[in-house]
This record gives structure tokens, sequence and C-alpha cells, in this order.
């Protein structure tokens, strides 16, 4: 069940509306299309004395939300309209969050229309929005860390030094292999952040369950920042659609080590499932911390 809606407009002034007390808002929601599945555009080639077609690829197509909306005096109707207007303005940029029972969904959109009904005994107003990605997003990104503490702090305890660091709170337990179960409709790209606290070299990363890798050419990174993996190095590789990169900071400056994963690197995609992945490394696999991002993408709400 739909419980609120909450859009943030281009200032980031968000308001909420919740259906259960439309009162609050000052907006009562009558109608919401454009929360399930985005429709599929199949291509297919037709050919001649051949029943049926040849498949050739598919696409969800764009997503456009409408909202039907009815005014209440806050403190009047007019004020409630020309808050449509403050919260919906037109060709804007806007994020739009719905909370169900289950999830929330958020999803950015431009306005196309706010169509007020003025002189009706109910006022209210229609407003549609085109959002250009086809799928909601959960709120906030999946995080996995490829590793544990294991605490070991323990009380009583004594500190005989002022100077030196006797406590330890707890081990870092070094894992190279991580499953990563994802609870999404549609797959999506992932984020890979590696932080070397010492030097390493020969970095490759794998998707057990496909047989995909990445793997950092070494001799090439050498020629782009002028060594191997250092302590202090920081590597980030996206293999989100159409936001895939590499690069490697390394005191404060950013290099793009694209050229080093090689020109046709595997670009990672988790599915809905179990996604096991690997790293390995040819030396300092022990100076490695691997952490990783992504999004979770739904097909509707």
């Amino acid at each position: 069940m739909i419980k609120s809606l909450t859009v943030t407009n281009h200032l980031e002034e968000t308001l909420s509306i919740e259906l259960r007390f439309p009162e609050q808002s000052g907006f009562l929601i009558y109608g919401i299309d454009g929360l399930g599945p985005s429709k599929a555009e199949i291509n297919k080639t037709d050919v001649a004395n051949l029943d049926g077609s040849f498949y050739n690829s598919s696409r969800v197509t764009p997503r456009n939300i409408v909202l039907s909306l009815v005014f209440f005096e806050m403190p009047t109707i007019e004020e409630t309209r020309l808050k449509s207007y403050k919260y919906f303005p037109i060709k804007k940029r806007v994020k739009l969050e719905i909370e169900t029972d289950k999830r929330i969904g958020v999803v950015y959109g431009y306005i196309e229309s706010n169509e007020p009904v003025i002189f009706s005994k109910q006022e209210g107003t229609t407003i549609s929005i085109v959002c250009p990605e086809a799928y909601f997003y959960e709120k906030d990104d999946a995080l996995n860390i490829f590793g544990s503490l294991d605490p070991v702090f323990e009380f009583p305890f004594s500190n005989e030094s002022l100077t030196e660091k006797l406590l330890n709170f707890g081990d870092l337990i070094l894992e190279t292999t991580k499953n990563i179960y994802y609870e999404g409709d549609a797959s999506v790209g992932l984020t890979f952040y590696i932080h070397a606290t010492g030097s390493a070299s020969g970095l490759e990363i794998e998707k057990i369950t496909t047989g995909q890798t990445i793997s950092i050419n070494s001799t090439i990174l050498a020629t782009i920042v002028g060594s191997d993996i250092v302590a202090g190095d920081d590597i980030i590789i996206s293999t989100v659609v159409g936001d895939k990169y590499a690069v490697l900071i390394r005191s404060g400056i950013e290099y793009n080590i694209r050229n080093a994963i090689g020109k046709y690197p595997d670009w990672f995609r988790l599915e809905r499932g179990d996604n096991l992945f690997n790293y390995t490394a040819i030396s300092g696999i022990t100076n490695l911390q691997f952490t990783v991002l992504n999004k979770v993408a739904y097909e509707g709400v």
C-alpha cells in the first residue's frame, strides 16, 4: 500500500503528501499513474517468406508519472494552488520519493505540465512528470565491505603507556571473496572503492558467477601515474551504464586509468540473487581494502 509521496523541487524545498492525512499538506491524492513497470520497446526485423520476425534488441522506455490532486484550504484554495506551482515548477527537475509498506522508491523527473482546474466546485490539478530513468531506485545505496571487524576489547582494561598505542579495539579480518545478494528487479552496475595501505601489484577483480574479470595492468598504470599501487592510493572503478570510469587518486590528484584496465574490460552487472566476487593480486593483497556500492533498481513500487 502506498503511504506517501514526497517531492523535492530544484531549490531543495520539500513537500510530503501523506495519503491518510491530506489536510496536513493541503493536497489529496486521488490518482497516480505510472508507478508500475514502464513499457518495453521490442526491436525486431521482418523477413520475406518467413513467418514471424527476428528479435534484435529491447529497451525500457522512459517513465511518465501523472498525479491527480485535489486542493484543500491551506488556509485558502488559492494558496494551495500556488503551492503546487512552487513544488511542481514547469520544466524543472524534481525528485520524487514514493513510500509503500515494503519500500521507498526514488525517481527524478521533469515537470511537463501542471494543469489546475480553477472554475470548479472541487478544485485540483493534474501534473505530468517525465522521468528519463525507467526505474525507481532504493533511497540509499547498498554498501558491501570485503572484510569484517573482530572485536577484542574487553573490560576491565589497563593502559600502561600514555605515548604508545597499546589498546586494541578490534582486528580487521581480510575477505577476498564476498557474495553480494541483490534484491532489485533490474540489473545495475557497481562502484568499487579500493584503498591501499601499502604497495600492491597485479590487481584483478573477478565475478565468479559469470567468469568476468577486470584487471589493472601494472606496466600501463606506472606510465600513467609514475609507479604501481602505493600506500595511500585510492582506486575507484565504476561499471554503471552511462557512467563507466576508472580513476586513481594519489596525493589529492586524480588520474584517469581507464587505459590500464584494458580496451574491452568486463563491466560487471548485479543480477537478482547471488553475485559472487573475488579479488586477487600478484603482491600486496593484504594491503588492499575493498568496498562496493550499488544502487537497487525497481521496475515499479
